[in-house]
């Protein structure tokens, strides 16, 4: 048990690293999407909701929907938010996206 807690601890230590690696590298490159998709990465590493937060403000800004709603679902698993799920298969509605709408219902049920 404690090998696997330390496996565990690992893996999530190296995951934070390659977010922050992701992150820094966004902003060198002056990447807005990319800095979304960082800091959604560890937003969902970290269940840090002001950096879900700040992910789906800059998608809203870039007009990304798609981005949007899987940032709200991940927001609303991560931190069990119903209604970021909603707002999530909502926007998958209106996209279209049945593969997401699916996966939120086969969650749901």
């Amino acid at each position: 048990m404690e090998i696997a807690q330390s496996t565990d601890d690992l893996h999530l230590q190296k995951s934070r690293e390659y977010a922050d690696k992701a992150l820094k590298i966004a902003g060198k490159l002056q990447s807005k999407n990319g800095t979304a998709e960082a800091l959604l990465l560890q937003a969902r590493i970290e269940k840090n909701e002001r950096k879900f937060n700040e992910a789906l403000e800059i998608f809203k800004s870039l007009k990304q929907p798609m981005e949007i709603a899987k940032a709200c679902y991940y927001y609303g698993r991560a931190l069990g938010k119903p209604d970021r799920i909603r707002e999530a298969r909502d926007i998958f509605g209106r996209l279209g996206a049945r593969g997401w709408i699916e996966r939120i219902d086969s969650a749901d049920a």
